[in-house]
């Protein structure tokens, strides 16, 4: 009865956040409204190989049935989202099925010169979704618990001047914590951003950031440091934007490992252009950042997605996604000099076809790939077909 109770723990909070959000809305005024759509995902899949072992591995076959909540609320001065999702997996290998629950709420208040928001969310799923990618070791079956909390304020200094500061915070639990640790990660990036013209835009921000770990061995590492970016749009379809910074890395190591404390200097980018033509869509985004995990630290992560969409009707269209990642571990599970080097490669081409206005079916293939340990690579080949429903919504007032 754990999972159960997990997986409502996480679903009434946002529901009743809605809720309350929508009969604040409708009390207020005759326009406000607050609009739910629901949707329903039918998948079948076919994995070669799933944890992206080098060994051992074994293909999995199954099913993924996704029932989806999403409310929308607008008033004159406010705003709310709500997405609440159940996943219930069912796979022919053991310890593979699961029953998982991914949620998120957004709430923002609108004032004349300013803007606040507060957003979170709410996962409960398991250790073969969540962190096949993040840390590196490949397991299935015990569960992961992750929440997560990311207000934002907003203030217009002047017409061309815009002064935002966001804190964030994470808790990731894990039931195993022989394999995994359990971590927090708190950090606030305040950002200026200037126009400089109609089209040019000018960013001055920072970034601190604290990551600890909560079982295992006491590790802490602070990170700090200064970007400076440019936006420019071209047009009404393309648009880019250049953020370049410095990162300072502090690492504490406390009993049983009795280290010394170290120290990195590196940097940090990013890069996104996009472009929305008539049929066409194309979306790429570079950047390198550290990014905490259950290994026990954080790692320099690089990644390159690649997004285009191309509308061959009004009912079809065509999709790629191709995704590249580096990962650079500088924690305990790695030589702070060498360092331990890990790469993952994804493509991912999609057809989909609208049936109707509500139903949509889709065939997708993923070809992936990633480093395991020196020398050896795991390789899987995915197929998926997709079932999709999703009734017109409907408003409350």
């Amino acid at each position: 009865m754990a999972p159960v109770r997990g997986i409502w723990f996480g679903i009434i909070p946002p529901i009743a956040l809605a809720f309350l959000f929508g009969s604040r809305a409708t009390a207020e005024s005759a326009v406000d409204a607050v609009t739910a759509q629901t949707m329903f995902n039918q998948a079948f899949q076919y994995d070669s190989n799933p944890l992206l072992l080098a060994r051992g591995n074994k293909a999995v076959s199954g099913s993924l049935s996704s029932p989806e909540l999403l409310v929308t609320g607008d008033m004159p001065t406010e705003h709310f989202d709500l997405d609440a999702r159940l996943d219930g997996n069912e796979y022919d290998l053991p310890g593979y099925s699961s029953l998982d629950t991914h949620n998120k709420a957004r709430f923002t208040e609108i004032g004349e010169t300013w803007q606040a928001t507060i957003a979170g969310t709410f996962d409960y799923d398991t250790t073969r979704t969540s962190e096949v990618l993040a840390s590196g070791i490949n397991t299935a079956g015990i569960r992961h618990t992750g929440i997560g909390l990311q207000p934002q304020f907003q203030v217009n200094l002047s017409p061309l001047d815009i002064l935002q500061v966001s804190p964030s915070y994470t808790r990731n639990l894990y039931a195993d914590t022989r394999l995994y640790n359990d971590y927090d990660y708190a950090g606030i990036a305040p950002l200026w951003q200037h126009a400089l013209t109609d089209l040019d835009t000018l960013q001055l921000g920072g970034q601190l950031g604290r990551y600890q770990a909560r079982s295992g061995p006491s590790i802490t590492i602070d990170n700090a440091g200064p970007s400076l970016g440019l936006g420019r749009r071209f047009s009404e379809r393309l648009s880019v934007s250049v953020n370049a910074g410095a990162q300072e890395m502090w690492f504490h190591y406390g009993l049983p490992l009795g280290l010394p404390d170290a120290r990195t200097l590196g940097y940090t980018y990013s890069v996104t252009t996009t472009y929305q033509g008539q049929q066409d869509s194309l979306q790429l985004v570079a950047g390198r950042q550290p990014t905490p995990n259950a290994n026990g630290s954080e790692n320099e992560t690089t990644t390159v997605n690649a997004t285009a969409v191309h509308f061959v009707t009004t009912m079809l269209e065509t999709d790629l996604t191709a995704i590249f990642q580096h990962f650079d571990y500088t924690g305990v599970q790695a030589s702070r000099k060498a360092g331990l080097q890990r790469e993952f490669i994804s493509l991912a081409p999609k057809i989909l076809y609208h049936l109707t206005q509500a139903l949509s079916v889709d065939l997708t293939y993923q070809y992936r790939e990633k480093d395991v340990i020196a020398g050896e690579t795991g390789v899987s080949n995915v197929i998926l077909m997709n079932f999709t429903y999703h009734p017109l919504a409907f408003s409350m007032r």
